[in-house]
Protein backbone atom coordinates (compact mmCIF):
# COMPACT_ATOMS: atom_id res chain seq x y z
CA UNK A 1 0.00 0.00 0.00
CA UNK A 2 1.22 3.75 -0.68
CA UNK A 3 2.86 5.90 2.00
CA UNK A 4 -0.06 7.29 4.36
CA UNK A 5 0.33 10.89 5.06
CA UNK A 6 -0.34 11.42 8.75
CA UNK A 7 -2.75 13.83 10.33
CA UNK A 8 -1.58 16.49 12.68
CA UNK A 9 -3.52 14.74 15.12
CA UNK A 10 -2.22 11.55 14.32
CA UNK A 11 1.75 12.65 14.13
CA UNK A 12 1.50 14.93 17.98
CA UNK A 13 -0.14 11.41 19.50
CA UNK A 14 3.01 9.64 18.06
CA UNK A 15 5.31 12.29 19.64
CA UNK A 16 3.50 12.25 23.04
CA UNK A 17 3.92 8.23 22.71
CA UNK A 18 7.60 8.75 22.38
CA UNK A 19 7.94 10.75 25.25
CA UNK A 20 6.11 8.93 27.47
CA UNK A 21 8.41 6.02 26.45
CA UNK A 22 11.59 8.07 27.61
CA UNK A 23 9.62 9.05 31.15
CA UNK A 24 9.16 5.00 32.15
CA UNK A 25 12.90 5.05 32.37
CA UNK A 26 12.91 6.96 35.21
CA UNK A 27 12.32 5.94 39.17
CA UNK A 28 8.93 6.53 40.12
CA UNK A 29 6.28 4.95 42.22
CA UNK A 30 3.86 2.23 41.27
CA UNK A 31 0.68 4.59 40.48
CA UNK A 32 2.99 7.32 38.73
CA UNK A 33 3.69 4.54 36.22
CA UNK A 34 0.40 3.40 36.02
CA UNK A 35 -0.89 7.33 35.35
CA UNK A 36 1.79 7.26 32.40
CA UNK A 37 0.76 3.89 30.68
CA UNK A 38 -2.65 5.02 30.93
CA UNK A 39 -1.87 8.16 29.15
CA UNK A 40 -0.22 5.93 26.47
CA UNK A 41 -2.80 3.80 26.02
CA UNK A 42 -5.36 7.16 25.78
CA UNK A 43 -2.83 8.64 22.89
CA UNK A 44 -3.08 4.96 21.01
CA UNK A 45 -7.16 5.19 21.25
CA UNK A 46 -6.85 8.38 20.05
CA UNK A 47 -4.54 7.32 17.29
CA UNK A 48 -7.26 4.62 16.53
CA UNK A 49 -9.83 6.54 15.70
CA UNK A 50 -8.15 7.99 12.55
CA UNK A 51 -5.98 4.78 11.70
CA UNK A 52 -6.89 1.70 13.41
CA UNK A 53 -4.01 -0.65 12.79
CA UNK A 54 -2.51 -3.81 14.57
CA UNK A 55 0.35 -2.75 16.30
CA UNK A 56 -1.46 0.39 17.50
CA UNK A 57 -4.31 -1.69 19.20
CA UNK A 58 -1.82 -4.19 20.77
CA UNK A 59 0.12 -1.21 22.17
CA UNK A 60 -3.06 0.40 24.22
CA UNK A 61 -3.91 -3.11 25.53
CA UNK A 62 -0.42 -3.60 26.74
CA UNK A 63 -0.46 -0.17 28.44
CA UNK A 64 -3.97 -0.42 30.06
CA UNK A 65 -3.42 -3.72 31.88
CA UNK A 66 0.14 -2.49 33.25
CA UNK A 67 -2.27 0.53 34.73
CA UNK A 68 -4.66 -2.01 35.91
CA UNK A 69 -2.73 -4.28 37.51
CA UNK A 70 -1.96 -1.16 40.12
CA UNK A 71 -5.74 0.46 40.24
CA UNK A 72 -7.26 -1.72 42.44
CA UNK A 73 -11.08 -1.25 43.26
CA UNK A 74 -10.73 -0.40 46.68
CA UNK A 75 -7.74 2.84 46.20
CA UNK A 76 -8.52 3.73 42.98
CA UNK A 77 -12.12 3.09 41.75
CA UNK A 78 -12.53 5.64 39.11
CA UNK A 79 -8.95 5.38 37.20
CA UNK A 80 -9.89 2.03 37.49
CA UNK A 81 -12.78 2.24 35.98
CA UNK A 82 -11.77 4.50 33.37
CA UNK A 83 -9.30 1.68 32.34
CA UNK A 84 -11.92 -0.88 32.11
CA UNK A 85 -13.85 1.37 29.53
CA UNK A 86 -10.64 2.01 27.73
CA UNK A 87 -9.82 -1.68 27.23
CA UNK A 88 -13.49 -2.29 26.22
CA UNK A 89 -12.94 0.34 23.59
CA UNK A 90 -9.55 -1.51 22.37
CA UNK A 91 -10.55 -4.56 22.97
CA UNK A 92 -13.20 -3.88 20.66
CA UNK A 93 -11.33 -2.37 17.75
CA UNK A 94 -8.71 -5.17 17.80
CA UNK A 95 -11.36 -7.44 17.15
CA UNK A 96 -11.76 -5.89 13.74
CA UNK A 97 -7.89 -7.48 13.08
CA UNK A 98 -8.00 -10.99 14.55
CA UNK A 99 -10.01 -13.31 16.94
CA UNK A 100 -12.83 -11.55 16.23
CA UNK A 101 -15.38 -13.35 18.68
CA UNK A 102 -13.20 -13.51 21.32
CA UNK A 103 -11.67 -9.95 21.76
CA UNK A 104 -15.36 -8.74 21.24
CA UNK A 105 -15.69 -10.63 24.62
CA UNK A 106 -13.39 -9.24 26.43
CA UNK A 107 -14.59 -5.93 25.08
CA UNK A 108 -17.74 -6.46 26.56
CA UNK A 109 -16.65 -7.96 29.87
CA UNK A 110 -14.47 -4.65 30.61
CA UNK A 111 -17.24 -2.48 29.27
CA UNK A 112 -20.03 -4.02 30.93
CA UNK A 113 -17.73 -4.04 34.15
CA UNK A 114 -16.87 -0.71 34.09
CA UNK A 115 -20.59 0.48 34.57
CA UNK A 116 -20.17 -0.21 38.09
CA UNK A 117 -18.56 2.95 38.38
CA UNK A 118 -20.31 5.14 35.21
CA UNK A 119 -24.04 4.85 36.13
CA UNK A 120 -26.73 6.71 34.55
CA UNK A 121 -27.20 8.60 38.03
CA UNK A 122 -23.16 9.00 38.65
CA UNK A 123 -22.09 10.26 35.53
CA UNK A 124 -24.70 9.71 33.12
CA UNK A 125 -23.18 10.97 30.00
CA UNK A 126 -20.17 8.17 30.50
CA UNK A 127 -23.20 5.59 31.29
CA UNK A 128 -24.38 7.04 27.92
CA UNK A 129 -21.38 6.48 25.64
CA UNK A 130 -20.21 3.19 26.99
CA UNK A 131 -23.63 2.01 26.68
CA UNK A 132 -23.39 2.50 23.05
CA UNK A 133 -20.73 1.10 22.85
CA UNK A 134 -21.81 -1.98 24.10
CA UNK A 135 -24.58 -1.63 21.63
CA UNK A 136 -22.39 -1.87 18.85
CA UNK A 137 -19.90 -4.53 20.64
CA UNK A 138 -23.21 -6.73 21.02
CA UNK A 139 -24.37 -6.79 17.63
CA UNK A 140 -21.00 -7.19 15.70
CA UNK A 141 -21.01 -10.55 18.18
CA UNK A 142 -24.82 -11.11 17.17
CA UNK A 143 -23.45 -11.52 13.65
CA UNK A 144 -20.86 -14.36 14.88
CA UNK A 145 -23.12 -16.04 17.25
CA UNK A 146 -26.01 -16.49 19.00
CA UNK A 147 -27.80 -14.01 16.96
CA UNK A 148 -31.27 -13.97 19.33
CA UNK A 149 -29.28 -13.70 22.50
CA UNK A 150 -26.86 -11.37 21.21
CA UNK A 151 -29.05 -9.16 19.54
CA UNK A 152 -31.63 -8.11 21.81
CA UNK A 153 -28.55 -7.61 24.61
CA UNK A 154 -27.57 -4.97 21.48
CA UNK A 155 -31.17 -3.72 21.51
CA UNK A 156 -30.94 -3.24 25.39
CA UNK A 157 -27.73 -1.69 25.81
CA UNK A 158 -29.14 1.25 22.60
CA UNK A 159 -32.24 1.70 24.27
CA UNK A 160 -30.02 2.40 27.74
CA UNK A 161 -27.96 5.16 26.42
CA UNK A 162 -31.06 6.75 24.80
CA UNK A 163 -32.48 7.29 28.29
CA UNK A 164 -29.56 10.03 28.52
CA UNK A 165 -29.50 11.20 24.91
CA UNK A 166 -32.89 13.11 23.50
CA UNK A 167 -33.04 15.21 20.06
CA UNK A 168 -33.41 18.31 22.34
CA UNK A 169 -30.05 18.39 24.30
CA UNK A 170 -27.88 15.87 22.44
CA UNK A 171 -29.04 15.30 18.76
CA UNK A 172 -25.87 14.28 17.63
CA UNK A 173 -25.19 11.52 19.93
CA UNK A 174 -28.82 10.94 19.82
CA UNK A 175 -29.10 10.29 16.48
CA UNK A 176 -26.01 8.00 16.19
CA UNK A 177 -27.35 5.88 18.76
CA UNK A 178 -30.76 5.43 16.72
CA UNK A 179 -28.69 4.81 13.32
CA UNK A 180 -27.04 2.14 15.85
CA UNK A 181 -30.33 0.29 17.71
CA UNK A 182 -32.02 0.57 14.06
CA UNK A 183 -28.90 -2.06 13.15
CA UNK A 184 -29.43 -3.84 16.20
CA UNK A 185 -33.22 -4.48 15.25
CA UNK A 186 -31.98 -5.56 11.80
CA UNK A 187 -29.42 -8.10 13.00
CA UNK A 188 -32.29 -9.37 15.41
CA UNK A 189 -34.99 -9.74 12.66
CA UNK A 190 -32.69 -12.49 10.84
CA UNK A 191 -32.72 -14.40 13.47
CA UNK A 192 -36.84 -13.91 14.11
CA UNK A 193 -39.88 -15.90 12.80
CA UNK A 194 -42.72 -14.58 10.42
CA UNK A 195 -44.02 -12.67 13.16
CA UNK A 196 -41.21 -10.99 14.62
CA UNK A 197 -39.04 -10.75 11.19
CA UNK A 198 -41.80 -7.72 10.92
CA UNK A 199 -41.94 -6.37 13.94
CA UNK A 200 -37.86 -6.17 14.34
CA UNK A 201 -37.88 -4.18 10.51
CA UNK A 202 -40.89 -1.90 12.04
CA UNK A 203 -38.34 -1.24 15.04
CA UNK A 204 -35.36 -0.19 12.72
CA UNK A 205 -37.44 1.85 10.46
CA UNK A 206 -38.95 3.98 13.17
CA UNK A 207 -35.04 4.29 14.68
CA UNK A 208 -33.53 5.15 11.43
CA UNK A 209 -36.42 7.63 10.70
CA UNK A 210 -35.75 9.33 14.12
CA UNK A 211 -31.86 9.59 13.33
CA UNK A 212 -32.67 11.21 9.86
CA UNK A 213 -34.82 14.20 11.85
CA UNK A 214 -30.67 15.12 12.93
CA UNK A 215 -29.34 14.49 9.33
CA UNK A 216 -30.41 16.86 6.90
CA UNK A 217 -29.30 16.65 3.55
CA UNK A 218 -27.90 19.62 3.55
CA UNK A 219 -26.18 20.03 7.02
CA UNK A 220 -24.75 16.19 6.83
CA UNK A 221 -25.48 14.28 3.23
CA UNK A 222 -23.32 11.45 4.27
CA UNK A 223 -24.95 10.79 7.44
CA UNK A 224 -28.08 11.29 5.22
CA UNK A 225 -27.48 9.12 2.23
CA UNK A 226 -26.70 6.19 4.74
CA UNK A 227 -30.01 6.36 6.25
CA UNK A 228 -31.52 6.32 3.68
CA UNK A 229 -29.63 3.05 2.42
CA UNK A 230 -30.22 1.64 5.42
CA UNK A 231 -33.65 2.46 5.73
CA UNK A 232 -33.95 0.95 1.96
CA UNK A 233 -32.49 -2.27 3.77
CA UNK A 234 -35.04 -2.21 6.34
CA UNK A 235 -37.57 -1.75 3.71
CA UNK A 236 -36.19 -4.97 1.64
CA UNK A 237 -36.63 -6.96 4.63
CA UNK A 238 -39.99 -6.17 5.55
CA UNK A 239 -41.02 -7.32 2.21
CA UNK A 240 -39.88 -10.53 2.47
CA UNK A 241 -43.19 -10.74 5.12
CA UNK A 242 -45.27 -8.55 4.24
CA UNK A 243 -46.51 -6.13 1.69
CA UNK A 244 -44.31 -7.13 -0.92
CA UNK A 245 -45.00 -4.61 -3.38
CA UNK A 246 -45.66 -1.46 -1.00
CA UNK A 247 -42.21 -2.52 0.78
CA UNK A 248 -40.00 -2.84 -2.49
CA UNK A 249 -41.18 0.83 -3.16
CA UNK A 250 -40.66 2.26 -0.30
CA UNK A 251 -36.61 0.69 -0.35
CA UNK A 252 -36.14 1.64 -4.24
CA UNK A 253 -37.38 5.32 -3.23
CA UNK A 254 -35.07 5.32 -0.65
CA UNK A 255 -31.90 3.99 -2.81
CA UNK A 256 -32.76 6.79 -5.17
CA UNK A 257 -32.69 9.33 -2.60
CA UNK A 258 -29.56 8.03 -1.12
CA UNK A 259 -27.98 7.67 -4.33
CA UNK A 260 -28.55 11.85 -4.70
CA UNK A 261 -26.16 12.18 -2.19
CA UNK A 262 -23.55 9.86 -3.01
CA UNK A 263 -20.68 9.70 -5.51
CA UNK A 264 -18.59 6.57 -7.18
CA UNK A 265 -15.65 9.00 -6.60
CA UNK A 266 -16.52 10.80 -3.11
CA UNK A 267 -17.47 7.16 -1.51
CA UNK A 268 -16.95 4.18 -3.75
CA UNK A 269 -18.19 1.47 -1.10
CA UNK A 270 -21.64 3.24 0.10
CA UNK A 271 -22.11 4.26 -3.69
CA UNK A 272 -22.16 0.61 -4.69
CA UNK A 273 -23.98 -0.54 -1.41
CA UNK A 274 -26.50 1.51 -2.48
CA UNK A 275 -26.42 0.67 -6.03
CA UNK A 276 -26.60 -2.96 -5.17
CA UNK A 277 -29.68 -2.09 -2.99
CA UNK A 278 -31.25 -0.58 -5.70
CA UNK A 279 -30.87 -3.89 -8.01
CA UNK A 280 -32.11 -5.64 -5.04
CA UNK A 281 -35.37 -3.86 -5.02
CA UNK A 282 -35.98 -3.55 -9.11
CA UNK A 283 -35.20 -7.59 -9.09
CA UNK A 284 -37.92 -7.88 -5.50
CA UNK A 285 -40.22 -6.09 -7.64
CA UNK A 286 -39.69 -7.83 -10.78
CA UNK A 287 -40.09 -10.94 -9.43
CA UNK A 288 -43.65 -9.36 -7.40
CA UNK A 289 -44.79 -8.20 -10.90
CA UNK A 290 -44.28 -11.68 -12.16
CA UNK A 291 -46.47 -13.16 -9.11
CA UNK A 292 -49.68 -10.45 -9.83
CA UNK A 293 -49.47 -11.59 -13.58
CA UNK A 294 -49.73 -15.21 -12.84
Amino acid sequence: SGVEMLTGDVAEYEKALIVYEKMLAFEMDHVQRSNIERKMGECCLEIIKQKNDLSICERAIAAFEKALLVYTKERHPIPRAKVMRDLGFAYAAYADHANRSKNLKQSILYLEESLSIFSITSLPQDYAFIQNELGGAYRKLAELESRQENGKKAVEACKAALRVYNLKDSPQQFAATMARLGSCHLTLAQAANAADHAKSCKEAIVAYQEAIQVYSPVNSPMQYAAMKNNLAIAYLSLSETEDKSGNCRLALAACQESLLYKTREEDPQAYAASQNNLGNAYLALAEEDEVEEN
